[in-house]
């Protein structure tokens, strides 16, 4: 078994390697076309393709490595699962550094004249290198927020709510003609983690918009009793069926329903929720069944941390 982990370790090791060298290459031939911008737009194609490829290629690893923590025995499982998720946080903070890099030679590229191919190749470039930093930045933060110590704040939830989802969240609901519902008691105030709190909205409010048809509704509610404050997200798509219900909190695990209009999912997002929500000392529920939509509700303690001194957020 030792001899299987090492030889796992040792090519999983081998194919990150691989990935950032090719990072390296495509960010010296991307330099190289900056300079020979006039005859480029087939290099661009090129190097848009090789940059999905580096994208597909780090989703790959991660979906063999769950599948192998599926059958391999438990004791085994779990400490070689620990491994993978420590070099699989350690390569996403190496691969971070080089796709920055990538995307401000693309935006350099962007301030040139281009014609009209050539603004839309690089215009894809920027959204895959994008898509891998997200996925990059849901990987470590799926691995360290356990860890993080919580900074409490005292804010008014609802209006903290509607802000940020008008703020962050509602151009991605506009983009899909899907209207954004919300609802609360103007009253309520928490003590929490506000850039938890953030992570968490984002994640439930901006699945229910991936997963809703257009032209349909997505409900945000919040209400309260003594010392609780429910956040509930509603929205009208596809549902979660039983079986997935019972494994969508595990990392990188994708569900039977698809985003409706080809937007990414690394399996994560939810995950990610389950984490912060009991790292705020709360807890999730799901309501849903197929063809009738899902309903996911966050239940919060009114006061998390008993040591505080309010102060409100406006």
């Amino acid at each position: 078994m030792e001899k299987y982990q090492e030889m796992n370790r040792f090519s999983l090791g081998e194919n990150l390697g691989k990935m950032r060298n090719a990072i390296g290459r495509s960010i010296l031939k991307l330099g190289k076309i900056y300079l020979t911008l006039s005859d480029g737009e087939y290099e661009l194609r090129s190097q848009y393709e090789k940059e999905r490829s580096l994208n597909e290629m780090l989703k790959g690893k991660i979906n063999e490595l769950k599948l192998r923590d599926n059958t391999e025995p438990n004791r085994a499982n779990y400490d070689e699962g620990n491994n993978r998720d420590h070099l699989i946080s350690n390569a996403a903070h190496e691969l971070r550094a080089p796709l920055n890099r990538y995307l401000g030679l693309v935006a350099l590229i962007q301030s040139t004249p281009l014609t009209e191919s050539q603004r839309q190749i690089t215009d894809l470039m920027l959204k895959v290198s994008n898509e891998g930093l997200c996925l990059i930045d849901d990987i470590l933060c799926a691995d360290s927020v356990v860890h993080e110590s919580v900074d409490h704040k005292c804010i008014n939830i609802g209006h903290f709510i509607k802000d940020h989802i008008g703020n962050f969240l509602a151009e991605q609901a506009r983009s899909k003609r899907i209207q954004l519902h919300v609802e609360f008691d103007g009253q309520l105030e928490i003590t929490t983690d506000v850039t938890l709190l953030k992570r968490v909205i984002d994640n439930v409010v901006s699945n229910a918009i991936k997963f809703s048809l257009p032209n349909t509704n997505v409900f945000i509610k919040v209400r309260g009793t003594e010392k609780s404050v429910f956040i509930s997200v509603r929205d009208q798509g596809p549902g979660i069926s039983n079986e997935d219900q019972l494994k969508m909190y595990n990392k990188f695990q994708r569900l039977s329903a698809k985003p409706t209009s080809g937007e990414s999912s690394n399996g994560l997002g939810l995950a990610i929720v389950k984490r912060i929500v009991e790292r705020l000392q709360g807890e999730i529920s799901v309501q849903s069944t197929l063809g009738n939509g899902t309903e996911f509700v966050i239940q919060l303690n009114k006061k998390q941390f008993k040591s505080v001194r309010k102060s409100v957020q406006k």
